[in-house]
């Protein structure tokens, strides 16, 4: 009986020790609490929006129920020659007031922006802010808010500018 409790203990300790540096591998991984990004956005060859599910009949990729893809360039300004820090993958569909978007993105961050990893935002795209669901990486378990505006839009080309505000 006395070798069991022995066993008990021991085995209390390894658990305990596991759950300590678990804990520590999560504390090491905390990111940014602001991040400000800067998405470009261009319709024009070479394109960086798809329209992928049109409905039969649509006067424009803007109708309701249709469906469009991204892959917009993340930079670290709005000036289209400042340093690329990843890319903005996603899709959208329109509403049907033609006027509401739902979108899902994932911000894919490379190694020169300083924090490796992703982050995924979702939402009503007119309501003014996004839900941050999660990240990999440096944004591992990350959650938050993300408030999109618009900096400049040509109707050819658009400048969109995310500031997100992160817990982890």
């Amino acid at each position: 009986m006395e070798s069991s409790r022995r066993t008990m203990i021991a085995g209390m300790w390894i658990v305990l020790g596991l759950l300590a540096s678990t804990a520590m591998a999560v504390e090491a991984k905390k990111g940014p609490k602001y991040v400000e990004l800067f998405v470009h956005e261009s319709r024009i060859p070479p394109a960086t929006l798809f329209l992928v599910a049109p409905v039969a009949g649509a006067l424009s990729n803007r109708q309701a129920g249709s469906i469009l893809v991204i892959d917009n360039v993340l930079r670290a300004s709005n000036a289209s020659d400042s340093e690329v820090m990843g890319r903005q993958l996603g899709q959208v569909a329109v509403g049907g007031d033609n006027l509401t978007f739902f979108v899902s993105y994932t911000f894919q961050f490379n190694e020169a922006s300083g924090h490796p990893g992703s982050i995924t935002v979702t939402g009503i795209l007119q309501s003014g802010t996004l839900v941050v669901t999660g990240g990999t990486g440096t944004f591992a378990f990350v959650r938050g808010i993300a408030f999109p505006q618009t900096v400049a839009d040509t109707g050819a080309t658009g400048i969109y500018k995310y500031n997100l505000q992160l817990k982890y």
